[in-house]
């Protein structure tokens, strides 16, 4: 069954290697750049038993900011379902 839990740092890796598995879609930077989000930011892991099989990463806009563009990053993927 899957479900979605928030990410946790020992979950990173798998974040970042779902993105490494798809070079048709991210340029080779991408999986660096995930980690450092999702060391910063919120994040959030769709769990198959014990398995990664997505994942999103958003920065938090502080109350000041609201309103401006902001910085978001979100990935979903897993077997059987890359886009």
């Amino acid at each position: 069954m899957q479900t979605v839990r928030p990410m946790v740092a020992g979950d990173v890796p798998a974040a970042a290697a779902i993105v490494r598995g798809l070079p048709d879609y991210f340029t080779a930077n991408v999986p660096g750049q995930v980690e450092a989000d999702a060391a910063r930011h919120a994040g959030w892991v769709l769990a198959d038993s014990d398995e990664i099989a997505g994942f999103a990463v958003a920065a938090r806009k502080s109350a000041r900011s609201a309103g401006r563009p902001g910085v978001t990053t979100g990935i979903r993927t897993g077997k059987g379902t890359e886009r």
